[in-house]
């Protein structure tokens, strides 16, 4: 495939790609350097003309008159997974023809495969992306249903528009796409270069045209690709290991620790009577001094109030997506190997702690901690979600590296990610756990002397920064030391 594809890509891509080729090596494709690149040189320039693009996609829809609305009603995500569905059934197209028939997302594992997370939090989160894409596919098949295929050029195309086609096609677009203008695009042979912390970080929009750029930058230890190396782009700069499994199918364990999530969610914090997806103003069961939940009474106050000052960015219509089990706005987060906890969720727990005067709400706002004792209260919750959660796993580590050590060669691609991914958040949430601890202590004895509360970032973190950081590394190697190097 890769010939004739290199042989596609030199007509398609307005620009120079002398440079660079595609191979098949062992099975996986990537792009090569034919020559020697030095650092600073770009290496691909494309021209916007050879995008797939919104509009490029809508050749596949049918543009009369009566159809019209239903068309314009299409999300981003539906027309670019239309036109790659039809594309990959008329066949023909090289470009298309390309694309991996199946993912090792978590979209395509098993419901076994799934539970070997463990993680409540992670399950939560995997079952809530896979009713994402059912409610898309099913809109979709509805818009197609209501205009009997009439959305599209030829009706007949409807029959290959199916939840596995559009799963598959999703996945495309999830995995390749680059964020251009308000939307996204697919560019053929850039969406091919592999993943690399160390590759090219240098890559977008074109300063002074349409198009997108990708600079090799180079390092101080590798100033120069050599021809017949492989020319890696580094994906994104934030993602931890559940991400890049969700997203991309993998995860190089080494490069994301330094921006590993904890799992866990603000879920628990928001009230929710039985039957009703809200709280309601009748929750009155809260505790009056410090309730733990978010009730109606709060989320309404922070309706005209909200807390989006001082770079927090939570908002009650996040704690409403909470409460509708939409978990993204509750991660705790590793700030790199420091283990400073992610403010959204500390925000969320002094809410919860507030009393029912919610006084010390603008505190709050400026992501600053309202008192000693809320403060005492929010890391006594901290405590208890870490605790739940680690309760939650059926095995300990050790086991998981036993097993791993046994099975690892027998195991399903995506079985071993999941056997991995839970192994980091169990050594995560231990670390956690014991951050956790520590500014609770230094928080209790603020109590019992009568002390100020310590501005933030708190001491406690401060002082646990490089123990944390070496704490991950050490239990990072002594897992990986037992197991096959890499994925």
């Amino acid at each position: 495939m890769a010939s004739p594809l290199n042989k596609l890509l030199r007509e398609l891509v307005a620009g120079d790609t002398s440079a660079l080729e595609v191979r098949d090596v062992d099975g996986e494709r990537g792009i090569f350097a034919t020559r020697d690149i030095a650092a600073g040189e770009v290496v691909l320039d494309v021209d916007e003309s050879c995008f797939i693009t919104e509009s490029r996609c809508e050749e596949v829809l049918s543009r009369k008159q009566k159809h019209g609305e239903a068309v314009d009603a299409l999300s981003i995500d539906a027309k670019f997974c239309l036109y790659l569905i039809v594309q990959r059934a008329r066949g023909g197209s090289l470009y298309v023809d390309s694309l991996p028939r199946c993912f090792s997302t978590l979209d395509y594992a098993s419901e076994k495969e799934i539970k070997v997370l463990q993680s409540a939090a992670r399950i939560r989160k995997v079952r809530a992306r896979r009713q994402k894409l059912r409610a898309q596919y099913r809109s979709l098949a509805d818009a197609i249903s209501d205009t009997d295929g009439g959305i599209l050029r030829d009706p007949a195309e409807a029959e290959h528009v199916t939840p596995e086609a559009y799963v598959w096609a999703y996945n495309v677009i999830d995995s390749r796409a680059f964020s251009y203008k308000a939307g996204y695009v697919l560019i053929p042979f850039a969406d091919m270069f592999n993943h690399d912390p160390r590759g090219i970080s240098d890559f977008g929009r074109r300063p002074t045209s349409d198009g997108f750029y990708f600079r090799f930058t180079g390092s101080d230890q590798h100033r120069t690709l050599q021809a017949g190396e492989q020319v890696f782009l580094r994906y994104n700069t934030w993602m931890g290991s559940f991400q890049f499994i969700k997203h991309y199918g993998f995860a190089d364990f080494d490069s994301t620790l330094e921006y590993e999530r904890y799992p866990l969610d603000v879920v628990q914090l928001v009230k929710r009577p039985a039957g009703r997806g809200l709280p309601s103003e009748s929750d009155e069961d809260e505790d009056e001094v410090s309730g733990t939940t978010i009730n109606a009474a709060k989320l309404q106050f922070m309706e005209s109030h909200e807390l989006c000052n001082g770079g927090i960015q939570l908002t009650s219509g996040h704690l409403r997506s909470a409460a509708a089990g939409d978990a993204r706005h509750g991660g705790i987060e590793a700030a790199g190997p420091s283990g400073m906890f992610d403010e959204n969720l500390l925000a969320a727990l002094r809410v919860a702690c507030l009393p029912r005067s919610l006084k010390g709400l603008d505190k709050v706002a400026q992501g600053a901690p309202v008192s000693v004792e809320n403060e005492l209260a929010v890391y006594s919750r901290l405590l208890s979600l870490i605790e739940v959660e680690l309760a939650g796993f059926d095995t300990t580590v050790s086991e998981d590296v036993s097993f791993l050590k046994q099975r690892g060669g027998g195991l399903p691609r995506v079985a071993e990610l999941c056997l991995r991914l839970r192994m980091r958040d169990k050594q995560l949430l231990a670390i956690a756990h014991a951050s956790a601890r520590a500014c609770h202590r230094a928080l209790a004895r603020c109590a019992y002397f009568d002390e100020p509360l310590p501005i933030l970032p708190c001491p406690p973190h401060k002082a646990l920064s490089s123990h944390i950081g070496a704490a991950v590394g050490r239990l990072h190697q002594q897992s990986t030391q037992l197991l096959a190097p890499g994925l």
